[in-house]
């Protein structure tokens, strides 16, 4: 059972109270973030990486990672509600304009970064990718390897991705 009290105007259970009070884990009365594991994880591929990685210098390493927002930027995914009762919101599903940022660090700071409208794709990915070699050194110098994630459009045949 789940007892309620009033908090100045607001109606909430006294195990949310608890939770804000730091008596209880927050695990306790809510539902639970879930880990998402990717099917194509490969432990071998892995330890490889990481162990090619162990091998550079810090100066050596350049990362490309891109993020995009929308106005949907502060819609929350998760909300409380009591036991058995699904929490909705009420929401426009119109995101509006979306916006991205592509850019690189190294230990420096930031070495290149792009801003604009829309989402990235092969083409975009690649003019950026263009310029930001014009800030790198060929290897083992400063700069000389680019680390990213594995998005679709970095794995286009116009990127060429040598070992």
């Amino acid at each position: 059972m789940v007892w309620f009290c009033l908090c100045g105007m607001n109606l909430i259970s006294l195990c949310h109270a608890g939770q804000l009070a730091g008596r209880y884990p927050p695990s306790v009365g809510l539902g639970k973030q879930r880990e998402v594991i990717a099917v194509g994880r490969n432990a071998a591929l892995r330890d490889h990486y990481e162990h090619t990685l162990s091998e550079l210098q810090s100066y050596q390493l350049v990362f490309v990672d891109e993020s995009g927002c929308d106005k949907r930027i502060g819609f929350r995914r998760r909300g409380w509600s009591p036991r058995g009762v699904t929490p909705a919101k009420i929401a426009q599903f119109h995101r509006g304009q979306r916006y991205q940022i592509l850019p690189a660090y190294s230990q420096d700071g930031v070495v290149l970064a792009r801003v604009f409208q829309g989402s990235t794709d092969a083409d975009i990915f690649l003019d950026f990718i263009r310029q930001l070699l014009c800030h790198c050194t060929p290897f083992p110098g400063k700069r000389s390897v680019i680390i990213m994630d594995n998005a679709w459009f970095h794995r286009a045949q116009s990127i060429d991705h040598r070992q």
